[in-house]
């Protein structure tokens, strides 16, 4: 068990603890705080799922609920993980309130790392989004590839019922106010920019700007922070993210701009992270495990 008392950070000083990660021989880091338990892998607990992909190996009982095991191994390099012949772990993680088990070689250790240590994978063609990579940090041990695991979920399973469909009719005044409104979203992941974007624009608001993390957001933010005529209304943002996170981007925004309104967005749905976009200033703790809620938070 991942103990999570005395690893919390104050709220907006930019810094993250993970939990490194081997795959393949690879090392990959994931949030402390998405972790729920750490388990040997017992293929006899394993029940088989008809049709399921390759890398979704079944179900199996933690804690009296049934919750998929996905081989990281596969999923990233095409190779099983419980074909090794050393004993293998499961990392068990909650994901916007749902559970899944994550089956890979071995954990090493805890490390406390600055957002702005996190940099975006160069991918071929000059591409920067990865499905399954955030960012890679450069430790005195080699190289970390932090996992986007709300992505590889996405990818595996899927999201769910679209999110894009029309809500329901609106009042004049509603409506008025989204034609006027212009809303900044910054996110890492390519599929909720994508998913927001869309989102947004079908319900009528004047214009959708989108950033990738908290640092070029808050570059972006430089005529709001300075008092001169601002393009941006009102700022929709992830907590994890490369180079600056969503909770120090909240602070810093909120500390030049009073009242500027702040809704934040995050897969990890805890009390300890509202009370920590709480402190930031933040004036909505929303979970992206329905992205619709966002126009509902806006409209009040």
């Amino acid at each position: 068990m991942v103990g999570q008392e005395g690893i919390l950070l104050d709220s907006g000083t930019n810094e993250v603890e993970i939990l490194e990660l081997v795959v393949n021989g690879q090392s990959f880091g994931i949030n402390v705080l998405k972790i729920q338990q750490i388990l040997t892998y017992q293929p006899e607990r394993l029940s088989r799922l008809a049709g399921a992909g390759s890398a979704v190996l079944g179900t199996f009982l933690f804690r009296d609920e049934a919750i998929l095991m996905i081989d990281l191994g596969y999923h990233l390099y095409g190779e099983f993980c419980q074909e090794a012949e050393m004993p293998r772990i499961v990392v068990v993680c909650e994901i916007n309130n749902t559970r899944y088990g994550f089956l890979l070689e071995r954990i090493n250790q805890i490390f406390r790392i600055s957002w702005d240590q996190l940099q975006a994978p160069s991918l071929p063609g000059g591409g920067e989004d990865s499905k399954a990579i955030a960012g890679v940090v450069s430790l005195d041990g080699g190289d970390i590839m932090m996992l986007n695991v709300e992505d590889i979920i996405e990818d595996l399973v899927g999201g769910g019922e679209s999110i894009a469909a029309a809500d329901a009719p609106v009042g004049v005044a509603v409506a008025a106010y989204r034609a006027r409104t212009r809303v900044m979203v910054v996110d890492d992941s390519h599929t909720v920019r994508e998913q927001l974007t869309r989102l947004l624009s079908e319900a009528g608001f004047a214009e959708v700007q989108i950033h990738r993390n908290g640092q070029e957001a808050y570059e972006a933010l430089a005529a709001v922070r300075t008092g001169a005529d601002a393009s941006v209304d009102v700022l929709v943002t992830d907590i994890e993210m490369p180079l600056m996170d969503g909770l120090t981007l909240c602070r810093r925004l909120k500390e030049e701009v009073a009242g500027f309104p702040v809704v934040i967005l995050s897969s990890m749905v805890t009390q300890q992270i509202a009370d920590k976009c709480r402190q930031v200033g933040g004036d909505a703790y929303l979970s992206k495990q329905d992205l619709r809620q966002v126009v509902a938070k806006l409209n009040e």
